[in-house]
Order: C-alpha cells, then sequence, then structure tokens
C-alpha cells in the first residue's frame, strides 16, 4: 500500500486550482495561490451620504449587499454539488475506474484532468475504484492487490502549490498524479529493479539496526501520520543522494512515483543533478508507453 505524503508499506510487489471556492479565505481574489487576498490592502472603499432627492444614487453598502450574498451562495453550491449520474458513468466508460458515489462535479473535473495526461489505452481498467476516505493527515493511498486508490477528500480544499520556473500545479492534482503513478510503477516494476534501486543506492534495512555509514533512513516526523504505519522506513539511500522532494527519499517506490509525476506534470529543475539525469532517461522511456 502506498501512501502520498504519508508512509508506504511494502506488500508483494508510497481546484483544479485554488480548492473549494467556499473554503477560500476572505480577501482574496481570483487568481491568488497564496492564502492571504491579493487585493491592495490599502484600498479604502469610501461611500458618499446618500443625497435627498436622488434614490437612484447607489451610495450606501448596505444596497449592495444582497447582491454580494446571493453571488457567494451560488458558487458554493456549485462547488459542492453532487456530480450526475450521466457524468460519473461518463468518467467510468472513459477510463474504467468507478468513482465515489458522493463525488461532486468540482472532484470530478480534477479527477478527469490528472487521469487525461495519461493515454487512455494504457490507463483504462488500470484503477478499478476511487474512494473518499478521511484518511487524518494522509493524503492519499494505493493499494496493488485490488487496484483501490483512496483518496482524502479533504486534499481537495488545500491551496499549496507546485511551482518551477514554467508550471503551477494545485497540490491535489499531484497528489492524484503520484497515486496513479504508483499504479503505473506496479505494471511496469520499475522501482522493483536492480537498474532502478542502484541509482540512489536502495536497500532493504530493518527498522531496528542500525543506519550503516554512508546511509539515510527517511522518518516520518509530521504529525497525523499514524494511519499510514511505521514512521521509520525499512528502507535506506546512500547519503547524497538527490530525489524530487524530501518525501521521495522514503523508498525506490515514491521515488520512482515522484520523478514520474514531475515529468507528466512538466515540473522543471529536478532532475539537474547526475542522479537526476539517470532516472529521468529511464522516466522518459515509461512516458512514451503511459502518456
Amino acid at each position: 500500500m502506498f501512501f502520498e505524503d504519508g508512509v508506504a508499506t511494502a506488500n508483494a510487489s508510497t481546484t483544479g486550482g485554488m480548492g473549494g471556492v467556499s473554503n477560500a479565505t476572505v480577501g482574496t481574489m481570483a487568481g491568488d495561490f497564496g492564502d492571504d487576498g491579493s487585493g491592495d490592502r490599502s484600498m479604502v472603499l469610501k461611500t458618499k451620504k446618500r443625497k435627498k432627492g436622488n434614490p437612484s444614487e447607489v451610495s450606501d453598502l448596505r444596497y449592495l449587499s444582497n447582491v454580494k450574498i446571493e453571488v457567494i451562495d451560488d458558487i458554493k453550491e456549485s462547488v459542492s454539488e453532487r456530480a450526475s449520474e450521466d457524468r460519473v458513468n461518463g468518467f467510468e466508460k472513459d477510463f474504467g475506474t468507478q468513482l465515489d458515489p458522493d463525488v461532486t462535479n468540482h472532484q470530478l473535473d480534477v479527477l478527469r484532468r490528472c487521469f487525461e495526461r495519461f493515454d487512455r489505452k494504457f490507463i483504462k481498467g488500470k484503477i478499478r475504484r476511487i474512494l473518499f476516505k478521511n484518511l487524518g493527515g494522509v493524503r492519499a493511498q494505493w493499494r496493488n492487490e485490488d487496484r483501490l486508490f483512496r483518496l482524502n477528500p479533504r486534499v481537495f480544499e488545500f491551496k499549496k502549490r507546485f511551482k518551477s520556473d514554467n508550471v503551477e500545479i494545485p497540490y491535489i492534482e499531484f497528489c492524484i498524479t503520484h497515486e496513479i503513478c504508483h499504479c503505473v510503477d506496479y505494471l511496469k516494476r520499475v522501482s522493483f529493479g536492480d537498474e532502478w534501486r542502484s541509482i540512489s543506492g536502495w536497500k532493504k534495512c530493518s527498522r531496528d539496526e542500525d543506519v550503516p555509514e554512508g546511509y539515510f533512513r527517511y522518518i516520518e516526523t509530521r504529525p497525523g501520520r499514524e494511519k499510514a504505519g511505521n514512521r521509520k522506513s525499512e528502507w535506506i539511500s546512500k547519503e547524497g543522494s538527490t530525489f524530487c522532494r524530501k518525501y521521495s527519499s522514503r523508498n525506490p517506490r515514491e521515488d520512482f512515483a515522484d520523478c514520474l509525476a514531475y515529468a507528466v506534470l512538466k515540473i522543471d529543475g529536478k532532475f539537474d543533478t547526475e542522479q537526476g539525469k539517470r532516472k529521468q532517461e529511464i522516466v522518459k522511456k515509461v512516458l512514451k508507453s503511459v502518456s
């Protein structure tokens, strides 16, 4: 079973946009990627006193309140509206994947956008089902044994974005793409092979063993990951190895899933080291058959 930003457990084989608008920070304008409003904070709306004998002049904010509330309510309703049966069936027809019965239109749009980054002939039928489940601090899980993808629905509300010189990717899209890449790895067996593992010097090391000199073990320190299992990885890599992000250093499966996700999403700047270039060459070969 593999976890996004959680812990990967060994087995037989680790909106689109701003998140729900209904949860956007007050003051945030469209296009803002941070947690705070993007408007000019020094701007003050000055009102005139209402002139007698001119009822058509709108000079009191109370006359605008009804319109503002009505627009916000409309947005909330559209974001949380459950997807129609036709839309859900359409997704299953296109990708061979059953969706959680509570999926909303917004969530379905994000899922479709992620799935469409892969070749439909390849991806169709590879993921049996997507279920929404409260996973605590774990974002998502992929299980090889039953091809089940569990997704924490609150991740759709995250505003975090992956940024590089050429692209900004909402965290939810990276999260979903990362889990699809676990599925690809399970089918292609890349991280299970010596070629991939040799790049960062991956090898097993029991959790109760001391890490040999010159090696590094990933230890999960972030709170809320209890559902992911043991915080200590049972894999170690050579010190000085380079990865797409810290979590990639958990085990060879997370390493590959991140590398492929970064490549699929065209996030630059993660393959400029000697190790990165070797990994990139392997990933390019995989991309030809899956995207």
